[in-house]
């Protein structure tokens, strides 16, 4: 209590710590992707409007007919997972429902789907057709997928059918991110994609050490625990009582300990019996 005149920890020293801290946890948090990565393969969701090109994409990627590709609209109606292997790294490619509006009840649970896919992917695909392109309608869906995923997932913005229209097109609310020309018939650019993937996916191995995160529920403790550093860092910058920069520095250590064992919850405790062989 600060009325007992206690000497805490030199403020400026311990943001130094802080930031050594912040820096460790979000490095272990980077190797998750790649931990994933080694585990089951990286996640690609191609989403879009209805006949944008979705499964001509993948199947132009796969080398061979494996989703069906019709100029009628709704054509897929749920997700097709089909997996390649390039530079040694397994990509699990993803064709989902296209976005819109519809009164069809199996079209609608697609595009649940769709956005199911969209929370667990590790890359998303937006494709958009250069033939019919409705600007403020496109601006909006990436802004809102950028939200739905908390703008962690990174989007790869696509503007297919180049060979029928090789004009450029322009996002101006999405000016930050390139949007790459492509033509999934053909295969004009599908190269360049791969790429981008391969280059973002050689960037998580980059740590400092070897450790790689691989359990979904050490990545939510440390994402906790990262969450309650920074609002340590955010008191000292504040400059509030010293108690109550304690109960923050608690809270981190309590998440650190849901995975070294030193603090268990009901919660934790299911998971460990339902996703671990334990003797009965």
């Amino acid at each position: 209590f600060s009325q007992e005149d206690v000497e805490f920890a030199d403020r400026q020293q311990f943001l130094i710590l802080l930031k050594e801290l912040k820096n460790k946890i979000k490095n272990l948090l980077n190797s998750f992707k790649y931990g994933n990565v080694i585990k089951v393969g990286i996640p690609i969701a191609i989403v879009g409007h209805p006949n944008s090109g979705k499964s001509t994409l993948l199947n132009y990627i796969l080398k061979e007919e494996r989703a069906i590709v019709s100029d009628i609209e709704g054509t897929t109606r749920d997700t097709i997972e089909e997996s390649i292997i390039i530079n040694d790294y397994k990509l699990r490619f993803i064709d989902t429902a296209g976005i819109r509006e519809t009164h069809n009840e199996i079209e609608k649970i697609g595009i649940t789907k769709t956005y199911e896919s969209i929370n667990n992917s590790a890359f998303i695909l937006y494709l958009i057709d250069k033939n019919n392109f409705n600007k403020l309608l496109i601006e909006k869906e990436i802004q809102n997928i950028k939200k739905l995923t908390k703008n962690i997932i990174p989007i790869i913005i696509i503007a297919n059918k180049h060979d029928l229209n090789n004009k450029s097109i322009e996002l101006s609310k999405l000016a930050e991110i390139n949007i790459l020309n492509i033509s999934a018939k053909t295969g004009e650019g599908v190269q360049s994609i791969l790429n981008q993937i391969i280059k973002e996916v050689e960037k998580w191995k980059d740590f400092s050490d070897d450790i790689f995160i691989t359990n979904q529920r050490h990545f939510e403790a440390l994402t906790n625990t990262l969450k309650s550093v920074n609002s340590v860092e955010k008191g000292i910058q504040s400059n509030i009582s010293s108690e109550f920069l304690a109960i923050d520095i608690k809270e981190s250590l309590n998440y650190l300990g849901e995975i070294t064992g030193e603090i268990t919850n009901e919660n934790l405790l299911d998971s460990i019996f339902r996703d671990f062989c334990i003797g009965k």
